[in-house]
């Protein structure tokens, strides 16, 4: 007893990695593998479709910018040739995904430095390689490795789910005070974790509450249709919400316009706000509760809400 007593309990840490890699199927990525799986015809046949026409756009593209045929058809001059070039590539890969997503974006950086820099450089103006490689660490980058650190903490420690099973536990029976702290509290995790994160987290919170509405009922796809609008209605809310607010951000500064985060917030803060008042109405309208009563005691989690 006393050994069983004193025995350390070892516990697993639910660190953001481990999660990261749950259900995750292992498989050979090399690219000696996918040749050789190319080869023996082992890949999917969409697969190699896929790799084919990829792989003809790319030689067709190649062989028309040795032509020079962009520069005699639309007055391209060589640096502007080749920069199409680089963007119909990158395009080809991230919309084929023959190569990992971020794979692609260390290949465009090396094309610009090998290809394009050379061409840019024939002019008067000496372009130094610092153009295309300070973008990768530039502040808009700076800022959302801030973000996704925030992010990784809420979820490691659970905060997020915590924050989200109290808040629902307290919504009492109506269907409709429900729905609107749904879409709310999507909305306010979105302004500082990731849009599909906080969709997934949220999904995993309301999906028992949607099972045990009656199949009659519509409101269910109420519940389900408001967390992705309001985690992309809530992502305009702070600068580091999704990045097109950042990008934005940095165009306009460049411009003479400058925006701090309590000012970005001030300006996004009040129309966030209606649309979601908007969404939860039309929402409502779309799926009407009718008679539909949903029972939940103070301080259950979601798992133990429950039909009346």
């Amino acid at each position: 007893m006393r050994t069983a007593a004193t025995e350390p309990v070892k516990r697993k840490r639910n660190t953001v990695w481990q999660k990261s890699r749950e259900n995750v199927p292992t498989m050979d990525c090399s690219a000696r593998s996918f040749f050789n799986r190319l080869r023996s015809g082992e890949l999917p046949i969409t697969m190699n479709r896929k790799f084919a026409s990829s792989l003809v756009v790319i030689l067709g593209v190649l062989i028309a910018q040795s032509a020079n045929l962009f520069q005699s058809l639309w007055g391209l001059s060589e640096a502007q040739e080749i920069a199409f070039c680089v963007l119909v590539i990158a395009a080809v890969f991230w919309i084929s995904e023959l190569i990992p997503l971020f794979v692609t974006s260390f290949v465009i950086l090396g094309l610009q430095l090998l290809w394009l820099l050379p061409a840019m450089n024939t002019n008067a103006e000496v372009i130094k390689s610092q153009t295309f490689l300070s973008p990768f660490f530039s502040d808009i980058i700076l800022l959302f490795l801030g973000g996704f650190v925030l992010s990784a903490t809420l979820r490691k420690y659970d905060l997020d789910q915590r924050i989200a099973k109290w808040i629902l536990s307290r919504t009492g029976d109506q269907p409709s005070r429900l729905l609107i702290a749904v879409i709310f509290l999507s909305a306010f995790l979105s302004m500082w974790m990731s849009n599909t994160a906080t969709a997934a987290m949220m999904f995993s919170i309301v999906l028992p509450i949607i099972y045990k509405i009656p199949a009659t009922s519509s409101f269910s796809r109420a519940i389900a249709l408001s967390i992705p609008f309001a985690c992309n209605l809530g992502g305009l809310g702070t600068p580091i919400g999704t990045p097109p607010n950042a990008i934005a951000i940095s165009y306009l500064s460049k411009q003479g316009v400058a925006f701090s985060f309590a000012g970005w917030m001030q300006m996004c803060l009040p129309i966030v706000i209606v649309l979601l008042i908007l969404l939860w109405w039309l929402l409502l309208k779309l799926y009407p509760p009718r008679d539909l009563r949903l029972n939940t005691e103070s301080g259950t989690t979601s798992e133990r809400l429950s039909m009346a």
